[in-house]
């Protein structure tokens, strides 16, 4: 017999179980507690579950930026793509506003901070970062950009929906579930603070990080180091009287 997934609906039990059968006054405020939940399981490590695969942005023409996925939560790597023939690298955004005031010259390089836009509606949360660009792009380019990122929580609001983790991690879920319901509601009791902390100190915390972990322990040779050698230096010398 095929060991099936837990639901939100699972989850909603154990909400109601944690709290003495039902303590919670409606199913939104159950559903509140399970995805702030996850919201702490994905920041409570750097796991390798949540590496996305690459993603590409399109510049704009006459647009100042590019949006991240919906899904974002922290930048991997960033390379550009042969289409827009330059270079690109991050800055501060100090960099990006000296730049636009100064109308510097790029040639053949894009620049690139990220921030936050401020909310639609008071109705909605912030939504993730942008990708401030400098210069403008003068032109529309589909995938200029690759994206390697780190994804966030993905909210789960429907009887049957599933988290979007691997299997290994439904135990520890389940146990932050019922830490943040049994935090808010007999906080009296031992604080959320307290209870993650037991959480995180514990062993099943210890065996999901091990299994990500083992997702791939092979990175190659460690770069860096005094042994290696240095890339050969570029110079440029004035020609006197060049014919």
């Amino acid at each position: 017999m095929a060991v099936t997934a837990q639901t939100l609906v699972e989850y909603r039990n154990h909400v109601q179980h944690a709290t003495g059968g039902g303590a919670l006054s409606s199913q939104l405020a159950q559903d509140q507690i399970i995805n702030e939940a996850g919201r702490y399981l994905v920041s409570m490590h750097h796991w390798k579950w949540l590496e996305m695969t690459p993603a590409t942005l399109t510049f704009t023409i006459s647009t100042a930026y590019v949006s991240m996925p919906a899904d974002f939560k922290s930048l991997d790597a960033i390379w550009p793509d042969d289409a827009i023939n330059s270079s690109f690298e991050l800055v501060t955004p100090r960099e990006i506003a000296r730049m636009r005031e100064y109308e510097i010259t790029a040639t053949a390089a894009y620049y690139g901070t990220l921030v936050y836009p401020t909310q639609a509606a008071v109705t909605a949360h912030q939504t993730v970062p942008r990708l401030e660009l400098y210069p403008t792009p003068s032109a529309t380019t589909s995938g200029a950009l690759h994206l390697w990122y780190t994804r966030g929580w993905t909210v789960i609001d429907d009887a049957t929906d599933i988290p979007n983790f691997p299997p290994y991690l439904e135990t520890l879920f389940t146990q932050i579930v019922r830490a943040f319901a049994k935090g808010y509601e007999e906080d009296d009791q031992g604080t959320l603070d307290d209870r993650l902390v037991s959480i995180a100190g514990g062993p099943i915390f210890a065996a999901a990080v091990s299994q990500d972990g083992m997702t791939q322990n092979e990175y190659g040779e460690i770069g860096g180091g005094w042994l290696e050698s240095s890339p050969m230096p570029l110079t440029f010398d004035a020609v006197n009287n060049p014919s």
